[in-house]
């Protein structure tokens, strides 16, 4: 299932999670994890923009697959998604209609920005 979220959403582990906004209204959270590292490092903080209704072109998304936050290139093919992290570390994989896994995604990565502590 591909659905598109709010700004509140309910992850199958029963948690609500509430992104906070920036003064455009586009939401804020954290890079998760390293699987971007080099174009998005992990505990970044990143903007996402969810106004847009439909995603036709491919690019950076936040999206929750089974109830995970994740971070990463989306591919949209005529029969799949492939996710594809930046990171040579990890794999590309394909989400397929016929899995059985819930994929919202929450809108396409706009801005990322990194902080160094000194």
């Amino acid at each position: 299932m591909i659905a598109l979220s709010s700004v509140q959403m309910k992850p199958k582990r029963n948690t609500v999670i509430t992104f906070p906004h920036d003064a455009k209204g586009r939401l804020i959270a954290i890079m998760p994890d390293d699987t971007m590292t080099g174009e998005i490092e992990c505990r970044s903080t990143i903007i996402i923009d969810n106004k847009n209704q439909k995603y036709l072109e491919d690019g950076v998304f936040a999206f929750y697959i089974d109830g995970i936050f994740m971070v990463k290139r989306l591919q949209f093919l005529p029969d799949a998604i492939l996710v594809i992290p930046n990171n040579k570390h990890y794999q590309n994989w394909k989400i397929e209609p016929l899995d059985k896994c819930e994929l919202v995604i929450i809108g396409r990565v706009v801005i990322s920005l990194s902080e160094r502590a000194h």
